[in-house]
């Protein structure tokens, strides 16, 4: 045990997201005989996954939430548990606060120091000392990281690092556990009547965090308009955040309950997925969109808005992507159309292939992930 290399993940908890599924997936493929995981979070309450990460073996470990006005004291608490724990690989996954983790890491000795990019930059719609504060941290990303990832090109690109620094970044595509969601043995009739669905009901569905850029609104708004061509649908929507109880009081305000489930916080999305006849992923912005994989791999229909990357797509058959700017009406009449076309019948191997050949292969990632830990030269 003392042997293994101790790698410390730094994220802000470990949820039920696509950054911790990253993260999970890794583990599962990485040599355990000579690497260990170890958690930093960014919060002191308890995390859905700690049980999980816990009966690992890791340790978790807990600073302050990081605000705008306690930046020294936040920094500071990451460099005693980096100092004191002899920690010297750190991976990174909190974005632009990646630079104050890998000079915290830096300064405590770590040899290698990982910034890892899962969303766009805010830049942009930003004031003009939050603008400073960017570039200052986009500074330091570029100076404290011995390495720099990333899981999508546009995604990088909105930091717009130094070329000089091109050497060390490098594009490591998300990955999935592709045989938990192709499973089909699952009861389907258990599962709908675990949501109380009717027979002969088409399920749409989305599950991510509630917040302004998962576009939560305009899923209802989409869905209120399909429910006019056919009033035998059923919208799931599962996760939590901080604008749930708006998405409630519109569903109620435009009468919607008797069609829309809330189901929360789920760890169970291969289930879900097997109910699924069209997954609606109309994000405003996304860094990558790993339920695009994971919809894939379910052999489920999805339609993302242009804000997905895409080469989130392994070529299935499976995934349009269409303009915000085409309105809900547009989108209503495409996903409508879209849920009456007979499903691709996509075998495991078949889909098993077009991952692999797409880049998304579980194993040859972990092992890009392995050397880069190592601090072995490509």
């Amino acid at each position: 045990m003392n042997n293994k290399v101790k790698v410390l993940q730094v994220v802000f908890g470990m949820h039920y997201g696509g950054t911790e599924a990253f993260i999970l997936n890794t583990w599962n493929y990485i040599d355990k005989d000579n690497f260990s995981f170890d958690y930093l979070y960014f919060t002191k309450q308890e995390c859905p996954r700690d049980y999980e990460l816990l009966s690992n073996r890791s340790i978790i470990y807990r600073v302050v939430e990081p605000k705008f006005l306690n930046q020294i004291n936040f920094t500071y608490q990451i460099f005693k548990v980096i100092n004191k724990n002899k920690i010297g690989i750190i991976h990174s996954h909190v974005n632009e606060l990646n630079s104050l983790v890998c000079f915290a890491a830096y300064l405590a000795g770590a040899k290698v120091r990982i910034s890892h990019m899962h969303f766009p930059f805010d830049y942009y719609n930003l004031g003009f000392i939050k603008k400073l504060y960017r570039q200052f941290q986009v500074k330091f990303i570029e100076l404290f990281s011995t390495n720099i990832l990333y899981c999508s090109k546009p995604t990088f690109d909105t930091y717009n690092f130094k070329a000089k620094i091109f050497s060390k970044s490098k594009l490591l595509n998300n990955t999935i556990d592709i045989k938990k969601f192709s499973d089909e043995s699952f009861d389907l009739n258990k599962i709908r009547s675990e949501f109380a669905i009717p027979n002969g009901y088409k399920v749409i569905a989305n599950i991510s965090r509630f917040d302004k850029s998962k576009n939560q609104k305009f899923i209802v708004e989409v869905f209120k308009e399909m429910l006019q061509i056919d009033d035998k649908l059923i919208l799931l929507l599962g996760g939590d955040g901080i604008l749930k109880s708006e998405i409630e009081s519109f569903v109620t305000l435009n009468h919607l309950n008797d069609n829309v489930k809330f189901i929360g916080i789920r760890s169970d999305v291969e289930k879900i997925l097997k109910i699924t006849d069209l997954y609606l992923f109309p994000s405003i912005e996304e860094g990558f969109g790993i339920v695009v994989l994971e919809c894939q791999a379910a052999n489920v229909k999805i339609i993302c808005s242009t804000g997905v990357p895409k080469s989130t797509d392994v070529s299935l058959g499976l995934v349009h992507y269409l303009d915000l700017n085409l309105g809900k009406k547009y989108w209503a009449d495409f996903s409508y159309k879209y849920l009456k076309t007979a499903k691709y019948k996509n075998t495991e191997n078949i889909i098993l292939d077009k991952f692999e050949n797409a880049g998304y292969g579980a194993f040859n990632q972990t092992k890009i992930i392995e050397k880069i830990y190592l601090n072995e030269k490509k």
